[in-house]
């Protein structure tokens, strides 16, 4: 009876190595064909996907056709065009495999997609893909070249590549330094003086996530810490793309991007200046200025406090990028959103780009003026007195019929004595909820289920402010009084009120919507 239950499992244990060998190697096959088609191949898709998903992907972005996105890369204007890379899956909508996509604009309103470059086949210093990096000077990008490691899992370097995408016969420029011991990648460069410099996110240990910085072009090695994050309460360990950027000749905007989970991650910015220590090595010092008033809610742990680090977007933007090389010195930033549900076509895209200037002793963190150049099929509300309630009510019965909308509210006044008001815009299958506050110094925009933007008034007054809310696909983006807070996040379609008709309602106490205008627009591809 053994010699026949031990003859049983011995051939049950070979069936299931058959069968396993068998389904690796399909997918070893079906890996190694997606690895090698040619950029040609992954990017030509129609504009037009038949499919359900086709209404809720964004046009208007920076975004692939199909398939993975994730970090902006090597955003900088080349003299005739803006350029923007991006972190790239070719093969599918998941990550991994990761190359740089790109698109190319004239004016930063318009894109065209470009070939897929730092793709497979790949060196053996890269064979965990092409990371994020950034354009540097002398016609060169700058990125984190990757490969599978026994002991580390992925050892990451420094490596350089032409921006058609030849990469430099002397990669790996630099390999990962001794004090990175929780990892570094991400290389962004910035000047001062007549020094260049790039700078990496870095984990020197438990909370203690740093930015790194080489000389360039000359890189032998890594100088001092730019910055460190204080050891205290809420400190990451690791900080990810860095971005180094001049508000002034004076100041400094330092950005990092902290993921504390695969669900919660957020840009933070600094404004600071650059300081010389005692080995000659440029140090952030932050300055913990009034200007820096907090433009979102939810629990500001303490490092972020103690060195004055603001969100700009409240919701879901991550990764963002400074356009380097602008000729007139501008400070134009692009995020990644990533896409919260999962389909067979596409994940991921670049935020409208946003001007970070210094105004009134505040920051603002605004839309391009020209992205009004879009607008089309004006629609104005008109003003109800509500039968059931001591409130009026704004309304825009008949939206436009698109997938690509902007709704604008001039003027709201958030009164002190005020009661909430609300404003619902209903879509095909959708709905975006927002409530419109006052909590004692701040005006407080809530959108259900995505984000609470707050705009902190500086003196006694009632204050008007502009809202303005773009949907391009099931991509969201709000601005707050023209660069006070901002929130980025997705709406999806569901099977609720699917045939419900497209309105914008705003409601509030009748005295709180006299001489308010709202206005809706389909936005042109």
């Amino acid at each position: 009876d053994d010699l026949m239950k031990a003859k049983h499992i011995g051939i049950i244990c070979l069936l299931i190595a058959v069968f396993t060998l068998d389904r690796l190697t399909r997918q070893k096959k079906k890996k190694v064909d997606l690895l090698y088609l040619q950029p040609a191949e992954i990017n030509v898709f129609s504009e037009s996907l038949d499919n359900a998903a086709d209404i809720q992907q964004p046009t208007l972005h920076v975004a692939p056709a199909r398939n993975w996105l994730n970090d902006p890369n090597g955003l900088h204007y080349d003299g005739s065009k803006y350029r923007a890379y991006y972190q790239h899956n070719p093969g599918s909508p998941q990550w991994g495999d990761m190359s740089w996509g790109q698109a190319s604009s004239t004016d930063l309103l318009y894109w065209q997609r470009e070939t897929t470059i730092l793709t497979s086949p790949r060196p053996s210093y890269e064979t965990a893909g092409a990371w994020s990096g950034n354009a540097v000077i002398g016609g060169l990008l700058a990125y984190s070249c990757t490969r599978w490691s026994n002991s580390k899992g992925i050892d990451s370097s420094l490596c350089l590549a032409s921006t058609d995408g030849i990469r430099s016969k002397k990669n790996p420029v630099l390999q990962t330094p001794a004090q990175a011991t929780g990892g570094w990648r991400d290389p962004a460069p910035f000047q001062e003086g007549n020094s260049t410099f790039l700078a990496f996110g870095a984990s020197l240990g438990p909370r203690r996530g740093a930015v790194l910085l080489t000389s360039f072009p000359q890189v032998k090695h890594i100088v001092q810490p730019l910055f460190t994050v204080p050891r205290i309460r809420g400190a990451p360990d690791m900080i990810e793309c860095p971005d180094v950027a001049w508000l002034d000749e004076n100041v400094v905007v330092l950005k990092l991007s902290i993921m504390a989970n695969r669900s919660q991650r957020h840009d933070l910015f600094i404004l600071g200046l650059l300081e010389r220590n005692t080995e000659n090595s440029p140090v952030f010092t932050p300055l913990n200025k009034s200007r820096n008033l907090p433009r979102c809610g939810g629990i500001r742990p303490d490092w972020e406090v103690a060195v004055g680090a603001l969100r700009l977007d409240c919701g879901d933007l991550y990764a963002s990028q400074s356009f380097k090389l602008m000729p007139n010195q501008q400070l134009i930033y692009m995020g990644w959103i990533k896409d919260q549900d999962t389909n067979e076509l596409y994940n991921g895209a670049l935020s409208f780009p946003r001007h970070l200037f210094f105004q009134d002793d505040r920051l603002f963190y605004s839309f391009l003026p020209n992205l009004s150049k879009l607008r089309t099929d004006e629609r104005l509300a008109s003003l109800h007195r509500s039968t059931t309630a001591d409130e009026s009510l704004l309304v825009i019965s008949e939206l436009p019929s698109s997938r690509r909308l902007e709704i604008a509210i001039y003027d709201f006044r958030f009164r002190r004595q005020g009661t909430p008001s609300h404003f619902v815009l209903d879509l095909p299958g959708r709905r975006i909820e927002a409530t419109l506050n006052f909590d004692v110094n701040a005006a407080v925009i809530s959108v259900y289920d995505a984000c609470e933007m707050r705009v902190v008034f500086t003196n006694d007054n009632d204050q008007n402010l502009t809202i303005r809310i773009l949907i391009d696909g099931s991509l969201v983006e709000w601005d707050i009084g023209d660069g006070l807070s901002a929130c980025s996040h997705r709406s999806y379609r569901t099977l609720i009120n699917k045939n419900s008709t497209p309105a914008a309602r705003l409601s509030s106490s009748s005295s709180s919507l006299r001489n308010i205008k709202m206005c809706a627009w389909r936005l042109s591809a």
